[in-house]
């Protein structure tokens, strides 16, 4: 989901592939916290079945929520420990 947003933590472009980059960027940038994120590119329903989304909303979220705050660096360290 990160990466659907187009710029690296280092503030680089990336280049997405991806035959919905254009979709998924819009709803990224429209979205203002990581949660929001989390929640529009979940809306996706030809991406995320409803009852799938909500499964994944809340761990995803969190997981977000360390990501797009802390970076990749500490994101992987939560998961670890």
């Amino acid at each position: 989901m990160y990466y659907v947003g187009g710029i690296d933590q280092s503030g680089r472009p990336i280049e997405v592939k991806d035959p919905m980059a254009e979709r998924l960027r819009a709803l990224s940038d429209a979205a203002n916290t990581p949660a929001d994120k989390v929640a529009a590119l979940l809306s996706l329903s030809e991406i995320f079945p409803p009852e799938l989304a909500e499964t994944l909303k809340a761990p995803v979220t969190e997981a977000a929520q360390i990501l797009w705050t802390q970076g990749a660096r500490q994101a992987a360290l939560q998961v670890v420990t």
